[in-house]
């Protein structure tokens, strides 16, 4: 996947900035929000591998854009498949997967991403690949029930 930057003004017009999606974890945008029940009419696969994100909005910004730069992320069940085997999991397990469970896994894939060199650059920011795939899924995800 490639793609030119854009430079940043979008980010900055939506008003998010790294600064604010910066934070307790890798990307910041991860961490389980465990008093957070499953997102009303989504897919259990689905709601379990998005249970990973604590900023589902800016998640949803980023996965737009991403959307906008590889028109195929807007394939939901291509891009869960290809996240759950990021995870190394399947539609069956995934559902039995804890939260803790699935955070470590994404946490690490994102690691091992960078590590690999498996990074895009999305408008002036390089992110894993596995974290542009889930901020699209979370961005169909987000169009879908609204």
């Amino acid at each position: 996947m490639s793609g030119g930057d854009r430079g940043s003004k979008e980010i900055f017009r939506t008003g998010l900035t790294r600064r604010a999606v910066a934070g307790g974890s890798l990307f910041g945008l991860l961490g389980w929000a465990g008093l957070r029940p499953a997102r009303a009419g989504l897919p259990d696969a689905e709601a379990a591998v998005l249970g990973v994100l604590r900023h589902h909005d800016s998640a949803s910004q980023i996965g737009r854009l991403a959307v906008q730069s590889w028109p195929e992320m807007a394939d939901r069940g291509s891009v869960l498949n290809e996240l759950l085997g990021d995870l190394q999991l399947d539609l069956a397990t995934v559902t039995q997967t804890g939260p803790d469970e699935l955070l470590r896994r994404m946490s690490q894939r994102i690691a091992t991403d960078f590590s690999e060199g498996r990074t895009v650059r999305l408008d002036g920011w390089v992110l894993s690949l596995a974290e542009v795939r889930l901020c699209a899924l979370a961005a169909c995800a987000a169009s879908a029930v609204s």
